[in-house]
């Protein structure tokens, strides 16, 4: 008998179990693609590209219509984020979902704080791993206790292999190193979808805005809702230009070491650093390709198991100079059987 209550109680857990594993998929999934649907900034450019979207993504809908299970929805939401194809379109798992694991940390988690490394008399590397801005002072710090040897070495690294991006402003203390003539700058348009005005609208409510943002943000907001579903300009200048009073004669040389992770706010960095004439970009690879739609929004899926991200802005540059998918690539190509990258940049 007491054998008989535990297998019940085995089998009853099983079941509990099973039905923790399932959800609307359906509803789950049609919540995304009328996310990107709607709201998507790049999905006009999308459409263009791929003229039979509709039919292949009706054919992953048709799919999720016929299931209920958390994996298999996992793998067909998947599937539509693959095909969009863009870095900047994502998908997870949130905590109430059945599948998600919590992240561990431990030795091998990596570290990103930023270093500045005197590697010779004449040669100088600084490595930036992330641009998530809660690095941006102890970036700027390093800069300015160095300044004096900055200032007098010829020859700057700059590693950037690894980040993923983060925020534009990360690379401002850098900016003036690498100066030689005015840096073209472009703007980006926001997709005026009632979801992405919402978003920008709910900005505004921050109080610790600087009035000049304030300013932006309001007149996209008011631009936006007078003019829904079309392009609306962020900025009132599409291209401006970034000036500094003079050049620094040190460093002679910038070398950026980038690679396939590199992205959104590091490729931001690397189409100003391009434009001056004493940078040259090096990698064995392109950079990742996740620049020319950003501002993302996040949307969670009506069961709470799924977030994904959708860009509500595009870049001015389009359609002549697009960075997505492609990447941009470097100005010289690293042999693939060179092993120390940076010592090998260091002698050029």
């Amino acid at each position: 008998m007491k054998n008989f209550i535990v297998a019940i109680i085995i089998i009853a857990s099983g079941f509990f179990k099973a039905k923790a594993q399932t959800c609307n998929c359906a509803a789950d999934f049609a919540a995304l693609e009328n996310a990107y649907k709607n709201d998507y900034s790049g999905m006009q450019d999308f459409a263009k590209a791929h003229p039979n979207y509709i039919q292949t993504i009706a054919l992953i809908e048709k799919q999720s219509k016929t299931t209920n299970d958390v994996a298999r929805c996992d793998e067909l939401i998947k599937e539509l984020i693959n095909y969009l194809n863009n870095g900047h379109v994502t998908y997870g798992k949130t905590g109430k979902n059945p599948l998600y694991k919590k992240p561990t940390f431990n030795a091998t988690t990596p570290q990103y704080n930023p270093s500045v490394q005197f590697l010779d008399s004449k040669t100088v590397k600084i490595q930036i791993k992330t641009c998530d801005l809660d690095y941006k002072n102890q970036l700027d710090s390093l800069v300015s206790l160095n300044q004096d040897r900055l200032n007098k070495t010829e020859h700057l690294i700059i590693d950037l292999r690894g980040n993923e991006g983060g925020g534009d402003a990360m690379f401002d203390t850098l900016i003036p190193y690498l100066y030689t003539n005015p840096i073209l700058c472009y703007s980006a348009d926001v997709w005026a979808s009632p979801n992405n005005i919402k978003m920008f609208a709910e900005y505004l409510t921050n109080p610790d805005l600087s009035p000049g943002t304030k300013a932006m943000l309001q007149k996209i907001v008011t631009q936006g809702n007078a003019n829904p579903n079309t392009f609306v300009p962020m900025l009132s200048n599409t291209i401006d230009s970034m000036i500094f009073p003079k050049a620094t004669p040190y460093p002679k040389k910038v070398s950026i070491i980038i690679d396939k992770k590199c992205a959104s706010a590091t490729e931001q960095f690397l189409l100003l650093a391009k434009q001056s004439k004493k940078t040259t970009i090096y990698g064995y690879e392109n950079s990742g390709g996740a620049l020319d739609y950003a501002n993302l929004n996040t949307v969670f899926t009506p069961s709470g198991y799924w977030y994904a991200t959708v860009p509500t802005t595009r870049s001015a540059r389009l359609p002549k100079n697009p960075v997505d998918p492609n990447g941009i690539k470097p100005d010289v190509l690293v042999p693939k059987d060179v092993k120390d990258i940076v010592q090998w940049v260091q002698q050029r």
